[in-house]
């Protein structure tokens, strides 16, 4: 997320790395009761935005204030999910 809000992923390139990411956990059963509220929310935002009922900076905003309240909640594991990765894997021409 943090990629994103910081301008290196378009939306495009965010909602696809999200949806794996969302449908592993799933297949995993990896996520906590608020992990999986929190997920759900962005799953639902990016939906919604894929249809023309959210614009970018409203899907911007809310992933801004859905960092902040797992920030003030579970700051350690916040650390770890929102900071950027160590590289962000760039689709290549082969």
């Amino acid at each position: 997320m943090r990629a994103y809000l910081d301008g290196e992923l378009s939306i495009q390139e965010f909602r696809s790395a999200f949806g794996a990411l969302y449908y592993a956990a799933k297949q995993e059963d990896a996520l906590d009761a608020q992990g999986s509220k929190l997920v759900g929310h962005i799953q639902a935002m990016l939906a919604e935005y894929s249809r023309d009922h959210r614009t970018e900076g409203s899907v911007a905003d809310e992933l801004e204030k859905a960092i902040r309240h797992f920030e003030q909640s579970s700051p350690v594991l916040a650390k770890f999910a929102f900071s950027p990765p160590l590289s962000i894997p760039k689709n290549k021409a082969r």
